[in-house]
């Protein structure tokens, strides 16, 4: 999977993790919970989950107005029943309807499997951590107990899911630290899945991009000196002549040499680096701004990598772990098995967003 895909599929996790939750102990179901937004119980069971808490109407509707944000923010979407072309989480063809249940049932088994991993890692939260929680909320949204009250009914939240919440995003931060310190194979495996490269080069500039036979002519002479050459002997040899010859003055900023993923430099660059076995010398290519030689050289794991569109440098470390997260996270969620009850089915989220459109014209004219 690449990069960007990874991190859109995590981003996506993490709002599923963020949005609601269910605790690690069962609920308590009163006898009469009366009804709930969409004229359904809170406490309605949608999901049976085998050892492990059930999944109810509260759970799934927060889920559907955090997918419908979401989905409205990429475009207005006219058709739910329409197929939702180019989605990243599921591998079969989904009209916007379904992926809204789907991705609904899958934040629910993510915040299970979050509690899960928590418990793997005897992680612990303050006992006093819900409480505090729930006055800093109130505190920095400026509301009183009548008014935070009003606010959970307005977002149809329970107090108790409220508090989950912040339980379950506290729980993710402890599991991300218990991982953060990845091993060396690790570090290598994702370097090889992402891409991602290094290299030094020596580029002889051509002005105005128009080509040159003396450079043309310097470039060659530079590179039959390094063929046949390898090893130790290669590298500092390439440094003399670097150092004497090349124009580049990144290479200056960059003496490690340039760690980056597709995108970044210039196709040539890249496609003349990826070619390449570790350690191996290319022939000169010809760029826009001029002729490459170019050495390839293996990804420290300390390193900084540069990222496409702009983006600031990312440590490999640090770009690792949205990858690393998601693998444990797909683990867990396997594990779990579950069964959609009756109700589950009745549920179109395209009419639960309707309803909410009305509820939101109605508060606007009050």
């Amino acid at each position: 999977m690449k990069i960007a895909k990874m991190a859109l599929v995590l981003i996506l996790v993490l709002l599923l993790l963020a949005g609601c939750g269910a605790g690690p102990t069962e609920p308590e179901v009163p006898e009469d919970p009366g009804t709930y937004f969409g004229g359904v119980d809170a406490k309605a069971v949608m999901v049976e989950v085998t050892d492990g808490r059930p999944v109810l109407w509260e759970e799934i509707l927060y889920d559907l107005v955090r997918v419908r944000d979401i989905l409205e923010s990429i475009g207005p979407i006219d058709d739910w029943d329409a197929i939702f072309e180019g989605q990243p989480l599921f591998e079969e063809e989904v009209t916007y309807n379904e992926f809204s249940m789907l991705y609904a049932v899958e934040g629910a088994m993510a915040r299970r499997a979050v509690v899960q991993m928590f418990e793997e890692i005897n992680g612990e939260l303050d006992p006093d951590f819900a409480e505090e929680m729930r006055n800093l909320y109130m505190e920095h949204m400026g509301l009183d107990e009548d008014e935070f009250a009003a606010h959970l009914a307005e977002t149809h939240q329970t107090e108790e899911l409220f508090l989950f919440v912040r339980e379950i995003s506290a729980m993710f931060g402890q599991i991300q630290e218990a991982h953060a310190d990845v091993t060396d194979a690790q570090l290598d495996a994702f370097i090889e899945e992402a891409g991602i490269l290094r290299a030094k080069h020596i580029l002889l500039q051509v002005p105005d991009g128009e080509d040159d036979p003396d450079t043309t002519a310097l470039i060659w002479e530079i590179y039959e000196e390094l063929a046949d050459l390898t090893g130790d002997e290669l590298f500092a040899r390439f440094e003399e002549l670097l150092a004497e010859y090349g124009e580049d003055p990144g290479m200056l900023m960059n003496p490690e040499g340039y760690t980056f993923v597709p995108g970044v430099m210039v196709p040539e660059f890249t496609v003349g680096t990826q070619v390449l076995d570790l350690g191996a010398l290319g022939e000169p290519i010809r760029a826009f701004h001029g002729y490459h030689i170019i050495l390839r050289l293996p990804v420290q794991h300390d390193a900084i990598v540069m990222m496409p569109g702009g983006a600031p440098p990312q440590p490999l470390v640090s770009m690792i772990l949205p990858g690393l997260m998601q693998r444990l996270l797909d683990e867990a969620i396997e594990a779990i098995r579950y069964e959609k009850t009756a109700l589950f089915f009745e549920i179109v989220p395209s009419e639960i967003f309707a309803l909410l459109e009305q509820e939101d014209e109605q508060e606007d004219e009050s």
